[in-house]
């Protein structure tokens, strides 16, 4: 089984330069954001904050459509967050720029290509998002959430 995260941070960490940022000096992780402590280098964290089952599936009969199974089952909500840069409109700048990156690629392959991951960009009101934060014990930021789904080749 492909894992979902580290499959997104390869991706981002491999793509960063083609933004126009120098890949050694920025850090990727996918660490809870309340343990994100004031660094001084420049880091993106990717940080899944919740499973949910795919509804789209929920009442599709799998037997008529056996291609269908290759879907896997699991919605994979996603945070990503940048920290550490000098000034914060260079944070801002590399988290505008990765979510352009991700409206680009909708779509990631495994550098195995067993998997493809689906990205969409989860639209959630003000509300929510303050909740999530208040949820998380962080303070709130800037921050682009995704959901991710992984289906097989």
């Amino acid at each position: 089984m492909i894992d979902t995260t580290k499959m997104l941070l390869t991706f981002l960490s491999e793509s960063v330069t083609d933004l126009g940022f120098d890949k050694d000096q920025i850090t990727f992780t996918s660490v809870h954001p309340k343990d994100i402590n004031g660094t001084k280098v420049a880091q993106v964290n990717l940080y899944l904050y919740h499973l949910s089952d795919n509804s789209n599936l929920r009442n599709m009969d799998l037997r008529e459509k056996p291609e269908t199974n290759l879907i896997l089952r699991l919605n994979y909500r996603y945070i990503i967050t940048t920290h550490g840069l000098e000034d914060e409109s260079e944070s801002l700048v590399l988290l505008e720029k990765l979510g352009e990156l991700l409206f680009k690629n909708p779509c990631i392959e495994s550098q195995t290509n067993q998997a493809v991951l689906e990205i969409v960009m989860d639209r959630n009101t003000p509300e929510f998002l303050t909740n999530l934060w208040q949820a998380l014990q962080a303070p709130l930021r800037p921050s682009l959430n995704y959901i991710v789904r992984k289906r097989a080749k």
